[in-house]
């Protein structure tokens, strides 16, 4: 088994406990944000793994199994994605307000405030 095949699922589950560490961690409307986050990898991850486990059965006219991806494969990709690339986008914001606010406190030591 090739293991690029366990990249995505292995950062999604990564990227699902950072999501809900941070809404526990959280107050106000960053909470939101991250339970929202995580809702989203979890429910697109949920709506993929059974896509993938349960395959819909679907024939074509002859009464031969069709082989295609299944079209809830798609959406639930995408919903699983968006919900990781919210996450990673809050994780960088929250990083450079950290960097910004470090700098104003170091700044501030030597201005004679």
């Amino acid at each position: 088994m090739d293991t690029a095949f366990l990249i995505l699922p292995g950062l999604a589950a990564v990227l699902l406990i950072t999501a809900l560490v941070l809404a526990v961690r959280s107050r106000g409307f960053a909470r939101v944000g991250w339970v929202l986050c995580a809702l989203t990898i979890g429910f697109g991850a949920t709506l993929l793994f059974g896509t993938i486990v349960f395959p819909p059965e679907e024939y074509d006219e002859v009464g031969q199994l069709i082989g295609e991806m299944p079209k809830a494969f798609g959406p639930s990709l995408a919903l699983t994605g968006l919900g990781m690339i919210a996450t990673l986008a809050g994780l960088i914001i929250r990083a450079v307000r950290r960097v910004l606010r470090r700098r104003r406190r170091f700044d501030s030591l030597f201005s004679g405030r």
